[in-house]
């Protein structure tokens, strides 16, 4: 009896021992992405358009191997180690936030809606502001590290505190920020993403196109002429990643991200600011300036500073569209009033960049079926004001034939002012 239990006792210990070293060697190998992320495995996969762990960028596996207050660090060292690596974009790193490392935990590459420009791995979340922003941003990633690795406890009412301050200005205003901005969302697309990925080789071709070709012309459209607000090229970005995730995350096959389209229609003229959701449009146009922008409808000023309303450059590929009626701007015209129905093919017709009076000349308006006068500004950039002397004809409903009498109006004068030098091709 005593042997028994003596055996049974010898026994149980050496189970526990081996258990006990089993654990060691378990603890000494490097937790790999597989085991981190378990059933997310197959998303992560899939998201970095990878077909195997070993293809996954280096990032993912010292993100996998860091313990749970490590992980912070982890993300700062490699997105630091990336913009001073040969393949960086510029010398600038992203500067980590807590939602950062809690989208990437959670593989939250892209948010719900388009709007959201608070989730996921996209242009907003790089963006580099002001001088105040940046040292706010840097002195929040320095204490929510302090915090997490010393254990100190961080409970969910204490991450308000990791908010930064809403007047700091946190998009770009010039084309040196915005410049800065789109390389470090590179930066951030190459550490996480890694080389291979289809958004990183594309954003990279982006950016040596941009580099080598638009500086100038950027510098033109944004801080001479102001057509272009840098916060319009970010979102235009944004939209491409959104709709690449989005398409991924069905398990379909996406097409090539096409940023150079960007470029390209900068290019021609051919480019519409997209639509600003509000609470950006709100940082970006304040209450003092003077240009009359609708918030929530794509818009851009020309050189006659008057408003200009058209379909985003990307609404075909996002399914994003919308009108809206406002009337509170006022100006020695009246308060401005938008055209409730626009037609996005008129719209289309007549680049952002050609002015109203340049395209008409001393020609006469186009008449419509009715034999009366169309009013340009009405119909093709959607706005107008209440004191205009043809308000008449924003009244009057265009039917098809007066679409198409105007369309191949827009396009002979097109044509003409081309011919004769009055605008640039």
């Amino acid at each position: 009896m005593i042997v028994q239990f003596a055996t049974a006792v010898n026994s149980q210990v050496a189970e526990a021992r081996t258990a006990r070293v089993v654990r060691e060697l378990e603890c000494d190998q490097p937790v790999l992405p597989s085991t981190k992320f378990e059933l997310l495995f197959q998303s992560l996969l899939n998201l970095l358009n990878v077909d195997s762990e070993q293809d996954l960028p280096n990032f993912w596996f010292r993100f996998a191997a860091s313990k749970k207050k490590q992980e912070f660090a982890t993300v700062r060292d490699c997105l630091e180690t990336y913009a001073r690596g040969t393949t960086a974009f510029c010398p600038f790193a992203p500067i980590p936030t807590p939602k950062l490392l809690s989208d990437l935990s959670t593989l939250t590459f892209v948010g719900d809606h388009p709007d959201d420009l608070k989730t996921g791995i996209q242009p907003f979340m790089a963006m580099d502001g002001s001088e105040e922003f940046q040292a706010a941003a840097q002195d929040l990633a320095r204490s929510y590290s302090v915090m997490v690795e010393q254990d100190l406890g961080i409970s969910y009412t204490d991450l308000d505190r990791f908010k930064l301050s809403k007047d700091l200005r946190a998009h770009p205003s010039n084309h040196f920020e915005l410049e800065k901005s789109l390389g470090i969302f590179g930066n951030l697309l190459g550490t996480i993403l890694g080389e291979r990925h289809p958004l990183t080789m594309h954003s990279r071709d982006f950016w040596k196109t941009y580099s080598s070709e638009f500086k100038g012309r950027f510098h033109h459209v944004i801080d001479i002429r102001r057509v272009i607000k840098p916060v319009h090229i970010l979102r235009s970005l944004q939209l491409v990643v959104f709709k690449w995730f989005s398409t991924k995350k069905l398990h379909w096959a996406p097409a090539d991200p096409p940023f150079l389209d960007i470029l390209d229609r900068i290019s021609l003229h051919l480019y519409t600011n997209p639509t600003l959701p509000p609470a950006l449009y709100q940082a970006v146009y304040q209450k003092n300036q003077k240009t009359p922008l609708i918030p929530g409808q794509n818009t851009i000023v020309s050189d006659d500073a008057s408003t200009t309303s058209a379909v985003s450059a990307l609404t075909c590929a996002t399914g994003l569209t919308g009108t809206s009626r406002y009337t509170s701007t006022t100006s020695r015209y009246g308060p401005a009033v938008t055209n409730p129905n626009p037609d996005p093919n008129l719209q289309a017709l007549l680049p952002v960049v050609v002015r109203i009076k340049d395209l008409l000349g001393t020609d006469e308006h186009p008449k419509n079926v009715a034999n009366s006068p169309m009013y340009l500004s009405y119909h093709i950039r959607g706005i107008c004001f209440a004191n205009c002397r043809r308000l008449r004809d924003h009244d009057r409903p265009l039917t098809a034939a007066d679409k198409n009498i105007l369309s191949n109006w827009v396009v002979d004068q097109l044509a003409k002012c081309r011919a004769a030098g009055a605008i640039t091709p």
